[in-house]
């Protein structure tokens, strides 16, 4: 039995030796955890204090870097809860008290900033500092109180510079955060919003229904991608998410008709753009409110309308642009290709006015301001498509038919009427040059340029139909320089899409 107890003794001796020999020293964990934190691993820093504290659970130094690791991410919960274990260790820790009472601070805690920070001036009556954090704490009171009577009066602008003030203070509040951002909705503010609920979001990473917010606030103004990756976070936290899952399907579906225009854009498919933009995607970027989406609709539309010389759909959607870009060059200069097929001369010459002086040195200008005039001057003189009694988008088959059937009218061996032999012999005269000059493309185009194939000057005067032009309602020669109606003879811009083809 002796010998047993010897044995049980050697044996037990032995292993606390080898198990003390294989536990950390406190020095240990805090040199481990400050090499992770320096390569930033900061879980697995956290980790370690938390194992730290398992074997030592009243060290206040494993507390205190812990607590200043969780200040510096930005978990101030945690790093209170750490300094609250600091006073139940030490009830007379000063320091503890100042620091929880300021992330009381920052969170608008402000009762429970208060009462630590009139504590610490308990225990340390000489240090000022806490004079002044606790005259902060009483003056974001008051702002947090006004801003919120400001904004129940619907002073949202007042609203957000009282809480302006108050986050200097208090910057780790989810609730002024929110009611920052909301403010900010409520003035139209949208891009200062997302900053305010991106940082909420920080300050709450599991809330999912802000990711939802946010991502609807970026698609509204038309950051699809960070609307699709703001989803895709929400889903990532929660895949079942009723509200990510719809926003996701929705943005997927904009995404690719946004894309769809792109490509037809390039690929000069005019026809698909205006199927696509009329068959729904006009509304749906307009029931969004993007300014963004609807500008690249719209330009989109403006131009695959002119293409087709549907002239009234290309001016209205052209129109709907300059709504948004007054200044954009490439939509003033195709709305007046628009009002010239629509015959509005005074129109076109106004657009192209206005796109000179953002842009007087481009060449299209230039040129479209002369072909506005010379066809101005045209419309007061012989005109072949009211000749033959059809638009100037006519399609040839069109012009074709309208030939002959005013030519079974007043064919002088067919006319019965009250017009004379001559008055009948000059109208079919006229039909039929009206329809040689238009039946034959390389006469149309010269005649829709403004010039009059039939007339030996080509309509303007003879000689160079530039050269001393006058008659302008801005003064005599060019109104806005030499060489053209607005100066320089070539230049141009950049943009996001090429209107030369």
């Amino acid at each position: 039995m002796k010998i047993f107890t010897k044995l049980s003794l050697i044996t037990l001796t032995a292993f606390g030796l080898l198990a003390k020999a294989q536990a950390k020293t406190t020095t240990e964990y805090l040199n481990t955890a400050k090499h992770l934190v320096s390569t930033g691993n900061v879980s697995e820093a956290l980790n370690v204090y938390s194992e730290a504290l398992s074997h030592d659970p009243n060290n206040f130094l494993i507390y205190v870097r812990r607590a200043i690791l969780y200040i510096n991410i930005g978990k101030t919960e945690n790093a209170i809860e750490d300094f609250t274990s600091l006073i139940k260790i030490n009830p007379n820790f000063e320091q503890a008290y100042l620091k929880r009472g300021k992330l009381y601070l920052q969170l608008a805690e402000f009762e429970k900033a208060k009462n630590d920070l009139e504590y610490y001036k308990q225990l340390k009556p000489t240090d000022s500092e806490s004079d002044n954090i606790i005259h902060d704490i009483v003056q974001s009171k008051v702002f947090l109180n006004n801003a919120r009577s400001e904004f129940k009066r619907k002073n949202y602008q007042k609203a957000i510079e009282y809480l302006s003030e108050v986050i200097q203070s208090c910057p780790q509040s989810l609730e002024i955060r929110k009611l920052r951002a909301e403010s900010y909705l409520n003035i139209n503010e949208t891009e200062m919003a997302i900053g305010d609920y991106s940082r909420a979001v920080k300050l709450q990473p599991d809330n999912t229904d802000l990711l939802v917010k946010i991502g609807e606030l970026h698609m509204a103004i038309g950051e699809i991608d960070s609307s699709l990756s703001e989803v895709k976070e929400c889903l990532r936290r929660d895949p079942e998410h009723k509200q990510c899952k719809a926003l996701f399907k929705k943005i997927k579906k904009l995404d690719r008709s946004l894309k769809y225009i792109d490509t037809s854009m390039n690929n000069k498919r005019w026809a698909d753009i205006i199927d696509k933009v009329n068959g729904g995607l006009a509304s749906e970027v307009e029931a969004l409110g993007s300014n963004n989406l609807k500008y690249k609709v719209y330009f989109a539309a403006c131009k695959a309308n002119l293409r087709l010389k549907k002239a009234e759909a290309a001016k209205g959607y052209c129109t709907k642009g300059l709504d948004i870009k007054n200044q954009d060059v490439e939509l003033l200069i195709n709305r007046a290709e628009a009002f010239m097929l629509l015959e509005e001369y005074d129109a076109a010459l106004r657009d192209y006015s206005t796109a000179h002086e953002y842009s007087p040195q481009d060449q299209r200008i230039i040129e479209g301001y002369q072909k506005a005039q010379r066809l101005q001057k045209m419309a007061s003189r012989k005109d072949y498509y009211k000749v033959l009694g059809v638009k100037k988008t006519a399609t040839k088959r069109e012009i074709k038919k309208a030939y002959r059937k005013l030519a079974q009218i007043y064919h002088p061996d067919k006319y019965h009427g009250d017009m004379t032999k001559e008055q009948v012999e000059n109208k079919m005269s006229e039909i039929n040059e009206a329809y040689e000059v238009l039946s034959n493309d390389e006469t149309r185009e010269r005649f829709d340029n403004g010039e009059d194939p039939n007339d030996p000057t080509g309509g303007q005067g003879g000689g160079n139909p530039f050269a001393g032009f006058g008659g302008f309602p801005f003064g005599n020669g060019f109104p806005f320089g030499n060489g053209g109606p607005f100066g320089g003879s070539n230049g141009g811009f950049q943009f996001t899409y090429n209107f030369r083809e």
